[in-house]
Parts: structure tokens; C-alpha cells; sequence
């Protein structure tokens, strides 16, 4: 998980300094996070419970063609998650503070900066 102002700060970052050219950049936040992690900082942020359920990839899938998503469509899905589970997105990488020279924010500050984009729509509306 990273913050989408890191990677915004970092592509400037690599397009506006010498030296990038041809080089390839992992982007990264600070830690490997769980979706419980996600959904625990979710809940702190906004102060009512959110909850992670892993949904099967098969059951995934046939929601989606359900849904009218096109077979194809729903199996790169269900292929990506099926990659996350088996940790494709557990290495973390110096390179955000190497171009930017700032520590990529964690997701707790992200929750807690965009809480009301994420909080139930009744308690957006009374903000």
C-alpha cells in the first residue's frame, strides 16, 4: 500500500531530475500492511467499523460476471488478489525517500487525511 501523494511526489520526482532515464522505481509505503490492517486504520479514521472479508476467488469471480463484468475482466481480478495472497506485495522499497528524500507516508495518515471520503455516508453528510 502506498499513498497516492508519494507516488505523485516521486514520479515528479523522476521526471523532473537527471538521471532517471531508463530506470525502474518500486514504490512502496513504509511497511507491508494487511487488509486488516486497512480495514483496522479505515475504522480509527473513521470511526465506525469497517471489516476485511476475504472473498473467495471463485466466488469473487462469479459476482463479477454477475454483475456483467466481461469474463476476462473478472479473471485479471481474481488472478491479482490470487498474487496479494500469496505475498506478491510483502517487499518494501527505500525508493520513495531516495527520489523524494521524505519517508513514504504510512496508512494511518492516509486514512486519517481522506477519513471523510472513507466515512458511511450519513455521518459524511453531518460533517
Amino acid at each position: 500500500m502506498i499513498d497516492p501523494r508519494d507516488v505523485g511526489a516521486a514520479a515528479a520526482a523522476a521526471l523532473s531530475g537527471a538521471g532517471h532515464e531508463g530506470q525502474t522505481y518500486l514504490l512502496t509505503g513504509p511497511r507491508a500492511i494487511t487488509y486488516d490492517e486497512v480495514a483496522a486504520g479505515l475504522s480509527a479514521a473513521t470511526q465506525s467499523r469497517v471489516e476485511f472479508v476475504d472473498v473467495p476467488g471463485d466466488a469473487a469471480y462469479q459476482a463479477m460476471i454477475g454483475d456483467g463484468l466481461p469474463g476476462f475482466v473478472a479473471e485479471q481480478i481474481v488472478a491479482m488478489f490470487a498474487a496479494l495472497r500469496q505475498g506478491v506485495a510483502a517487499q518494501v522499497s527505500p525508493d520513495v525517500e531516495s527520489l523524494t528524500g521524505s519517508a513514504p507516508r504510512d496508512f494511518a495518515s492516509f486514512a486519517t487525511d481522506h477519513a471523510r471520503l472513507f466515512a458511511p455516508a450519513a455521518a459524511a453528510a453531518q460533517r
